[in-house]
This record gives C-alpha cells, structure tokens and sequence, in this order.
C-alpha cells in the first residue's frame, strides 16, 4: 500500500519538477522593484518598435522572445507593454456599476410614471446616484490599464520558476 502511495505522489507531482519560464516585468518603486509576472496562457497588448499595439496570448517563451501562435517577438524589440489589473472587486465593480447606475436611474424615472398612468419625470434623487455608479465605474474602468514603457527603468526578461 505504501509503495501504491508513493508511485501515485510521484505521479502527480512530476509536472512540478520542470522549471516554468515566465514574463517579468520589472518596475521601479519605493526601495525596491515591484515584479509583473506573466505566464504561458495570459492574454497581454504589447507594441513593438516596427509597429502598433497588437493583442497576444503567451504560448510559450524563449530566453529573448515569446511565442504567439506561429509568431515570434523578440524582446528587444517590444517597446510598450498594456496590462489590465485584474482583482476579483475591480473586475465584477467596472462592468456592474454603469450597468446598475443606468437601470437605477431608468427604474426611477419610468417606473412611477408607469404606475400612475403619467408622464415620465427625471428625479434629482435618481440623476444623483444613477449618475454617481456610472461614473465611479468608468473610472474604475479608466484606472485599470496601464501601460509600461520599456526603457532602463523598467525592464523585460524572461526567468524560471523552480
């Protein structure tokens, strides 16, 4: 039974062993460098020094460039990086609150005109906090990218995690 156990942890745990290369994107901060880490499988905008920001998926890295499909781009010759942050309250809030804001603000102006059979008012109290959702969730949406020039402040390299 312990043999049986053992070959099973083996098993699973030998995917582990190999080192996984990732994108890191140093930055500069306060006393120390903050790291971006992106893996295999993430979705980044980057613009190269020949041409515009292309969209591209991570498929596999290199010591000096990424893999994206059929295409190879070479690290020294990205010049910006876009990034969305992505946090579980960020990412629901953005979408959600201009969508509640409009339906609150539809809901208060349509709603009693409805029921008593008259003409549709707007409301301070429903132009204030329709208002105020929509645009605390635009701004949300505004502060969620950011873009990363490459230059000697920041810098792009890949590494390994063991």
């Amino acid at each position: 039974m312990k043999f049986l156990l053992i070959i099973l942890i083996n098993i699973f745990l030998a995917n582990q062993l190999f080192a996984q290369r990732y994108l890191a994107l140093d930055k500069p901060s306060i006393g120390h460098k903050n790291r971006l880490r992106f893996y295999p499988g993430n979705d980044i905008t980057i613009k190269l020094s020949y041409s515009k920001f292309r969209e591209i998926t991570i498929d596999r890295l290199s010591d000096s460039s990424i893999f994206s499909g059929a295409d190879e781009y070479l690290l020294k010759d990205i010049k910006k990086i876009k990034y969305t942050r992505e946090g579980s309250l960020r990412t629901q809030a953005r979408y959600i609150l201009p969508a509640a804001g409009l339906i609150f603000f539809l809901a208060d102006t349509f709603n009693p005109a409805l029921a008593r059979h008259e003409k549709a008012e707007v409301g301070p109290w429903g132009l204030k906090v329709g208002g105020s959702m929509m645009g605390v969730g635009i701004i949300l949406n505004l502060t969620a990218k950011r873009k990363y020039k490459i230059n000697n402040n920041r810098s792009l390299k890949v590494l390994r995690s063991f």
